[in-house]
């Protein structure tokens, strides 16, 4: 092999992480933004409900249903994007694994000259990603305010989605 060859390869194998990297991210962004979307549909349902003129029990059931969908999608966009960073994460580590054990391929120049980070510096790239976990988490809070008279009910609605029954 030339040193040609095994630079191109290096490119090659370097090429792939970083699409890797960026499929996860789309991923991650078009969770994001489904979650937005989402949210501000079902806070203005919420919202109108207070110049709504009809039945009160109507009107404070369809505020639970809005409540719980909202905590729902927001519960679920969570888990969502904590399992692509997982992803991000191993897809990282098993590219660094792979340049640390290989005795023919180092990440491409000038990646070669120390330890490889994730993304521009490791302990950055988590930082930059908490947008993406803790605006799932305010949908939370928000929605659990919003539902908190009925949050018990909620909490078991969902351990009886999940096939947990209460013991007696």
């Amino acid at each position: 092999m030339t040193q040609e060859d095994g630079y191109r390869e290096m490119r090659d194998i370097w090429a792939d992480y970083n699409t890797r990297q960026a499929f996860e991210h789309e991923l991650i962004n078009r969770k994001t933004t489904w979650l937005l979307a989402t949210q501000t549909l079902l806070f203005a349902a919420y919202g109108v409900t207070f110049t709504s003129a009809g039945n009160d029990a109507h009107v404070d059931e369809f505020r639970r249903v809005v409540a719980y969908s909202g905590l729902s999608i927001a519960l679920i966009v969570l888990v969502g994007v904590v399992a692509l960073i997982r992803s991000k994460f191993r897809s990282w580590k098993a590219y660094r694994a792979f340049y640390v054990d290989s005795k023919t391929v180092d990440p491409p120049r000038p990646l070669d000259k120390g330890p490889l980070e994730w993304g521009v510096l490791t302990r950055n790239t988590f930082v930059t990603l908490l947008p993406d976990v803790l605006l799932p988490l305010v949908f939370v809070a928000a929605w659990s305010a919003l539902a908190r008279d009925s949050l018990a009910a909620f909490v078991g609605m969902v351990f009886l989605i999940l096939g947990y029954e209460p013991s007696p």
